[in-house]
């Protein structure tokens, strides 16, 4: 039934034999029907199995398959997050960056200031707390420059923001260390 852009109806699944066979040549055992209409669902192809296992992730979870699916961990997106280095990055990080979206924009912003060798959980709490090659690059011109990771996140946890260091230093509290 339609009506105006939506509609509802039903349909019957019939899972591929032959996908089904090729899960398990994969390691994935026990698919169940469910399990291949989220892949179906998921646009979860052979080739995209494939190239996650020349990347590295021929041993990945079936949760986690889906949840790269679910989070649009591409190959590209995998491709990109190597070239800066994270060849060994477990797919949950994976998972973590696209859906905080780590990626290779927000690393190489990073890198040009000097943070060139950040673990992939620090990463992931510069891009929750807002930890961004702009704020880094703010700091830096006010003199604030190599500070570390977990003093730059907690800095953004506590609003300490440009603004707030040029008004103190507008009040005479210049050159406080960081």
């Amino acid at each position: 039934e339609l009506s105006g852009e939506s509609g509802s109806g039903r349909f019957v699944f019939h899972p591929s034999p032959e996908f089904g066979s090729f899960l398990e040549e994969k390691g994935f055992d026990d698919v169940e029907d469910k399990d291949m209409l989220m892949l179906c669902l998921s646009d979860v192809t052979r080739k995209y199995i494939d190239d996650l296992g020349a990347l590295g992730y021929s041993d990945i979870s079936f949760s986690n398959l889906i949840s790269f699916a679910i989070h649009d961990v591409t190959i590209d997106f995998i491709k990109g997050i190597h070239s800066f280095g994270y060849k060994d990055i477990t797919p949950s990080n994976l998972i973590s960056f696209s859906i905080h979206d780590v990626d290779v924009d927000f690393i190489r912003g990073l890198n040009s200031l000097g943070y060139d060798d950040l673990d992939p959980s620090d990463l992931i709490s510069f891009a929750i707390h807002d930890v961004t090659a702009e704020y880094v690059g703010e700091m830096n011109a006010l003199g604030y420059k190599n500070i570390g990771p977990s003093k730059l996140i907690s800095f953004c946890i506590h609003d300490v923001e440009p603004e707030f260091v040029r008004g103190l230093r507008e009040l005479g509290y210049a050159g406080l260390s960081s």
